[in-house]
């Protein structure tokens, strides 16, 4: 690496006077040049850290208690389920919950009763043999229904106005105290409206937990073995970061990229194929005919732009770690403190 570096300069120096500083600027550039951004090594680092991250059993003495509950309800009497509240969790440990939980179905279609601060929904498991985890939440708040078309229907500018909130209420404040309550409480004002459209942001806060949690579910026979290997917490943590920015910056993306585009017909099958859209099928499916890792791809180019281009640093798995913590919070279900180590 020196000798090319040297030579590099010793070439430019035949043609124009370098000093001493622009000689060292130019090493750090080549040098940047030559070890260069790896988009795989990027995500293998996500990957690592979200599995470690996401754990397959909550530490949370709550949580605990309502998953062990609700197994032995489901024994019992699977159409007989108490609601289960998620008041004064941190996002974690609701996706390890909403994860414990989906394997407690063990592939079963199942509508399991929640409740948020007095909002009551379902979430209803619709599995299938590529996605275990399958299914979708009901009825959160005064909006019942598929977000996705109510998110593309509003402006982006308006989009940029959810992603700023939502950033806002999963982010941990820096005001937090070590050992005090790490959760997220609810949104204070949760409903926006535009030109007469209605949505509850708290519904798709949840939602997010939920694309992460659906995701963790292995195959059929896996349910708390095997992680899907799509890092979605990542990508969401990215879908925030570049969709509350201004449209005139040049790495704003609209909120409803991450959630939609256009379909795409592979036999009889139809799905949503995106450029960032991290979301949509699972890693793998066979519908993608040539394309079968389409959400990988999806979420590498999510952090990658997140990051800054090809010519960004690697990210350490403790910085990895400690943007996870401030988008889902809860340290207390880690298992240690430096993800590097």
């Amino acid at each position: 690496f020196f000798i090319v570096s040297s030579f590099y300069i010793t070439y430019l120096s035949c043609y124009c006077y370098i000093s001493a500083a622009d000689a060292e600027g130019l090493n750090s550039k080549m040098g940047a040049m030559a070890i260069g951004y790896s988009s795989d090594d990027e995500y293998a680092n996500h990957q690592a850290v979200h599995e470690r991250f996401f754990r397959r059993t909550t530490k949370n003495a709550t949580a605990r208690a309502a998953i062990d509950k609700f197994a032995a309800e489901l024994s019992a009497n699977p159409l007989n389920l108490s609601r289960i509240d998620l008041d004064d969790l941190s996002s974690r440990t609701r996706i390890i919950m909403m994860r414990e939980l989906i394997a407690a179905a063990k592939g079963a279609s199942l509508s399991i009763p929640l409740s948020f601060h007095e909002k009551k929904f379902n979430l209803n498991l619709k599995p299938t043999s590529d996605q275990p985890g399958s299914g979708i939440l009901t009825c959160i708040g005064s909006y019942s229904g598929d977000i996705f078309p109510v998110l593309t229907s509003y402006k982006e500018a308006y989009q940029s106005k959810y992603a700023k909130k939502l950033a806002e209420v999963r982010k941990v404040s820096n005001g937090h105290g070590v050992g005090g309550l790490d959760y997220h409480p609810a949104i204070v004002t949760p409903e926006l409206t535009e030109d007469g459209k209605k949505v509850d942001l708290e519904m798709l806060n949840l939602l997010l937990d939920f694309e992460v949690a659906r995701r963790l579910i292995g195959s059929e026979n896996e349910y708390a073995k095997r992680f899907d290997s799509v890092p979605v917490g990542s990508a969401i943590v990215g879908l925030l970061q570049l969709s509350q920015k201004d449209k005139a910056d040049p790495t704003f993306v609209p909120l409803e990229t991450f959630f939609d585009g256009k379909d795409t017909v592979i036999g009889k099958n139809t799905f949503r194929n995106g450029e960032f859209n991290a979301f949509e099928g699972s890693a793998g499916d066979p519908r993608y005919g040539n394309n079968p890792a389409h959400r990988e791809l999806a979420t590498k180019k999510i952090i990658r732009k997140m990051r800054g281009g090809d010519q960004a640093a690697l990210s350490t798995k403790e910085e990895i770690h400690q943007e996870l913590l401030t988008y889902y919070g809860d340290g207390s279900e880690s298992d240690g403190s430096d993800y590097d180590s």
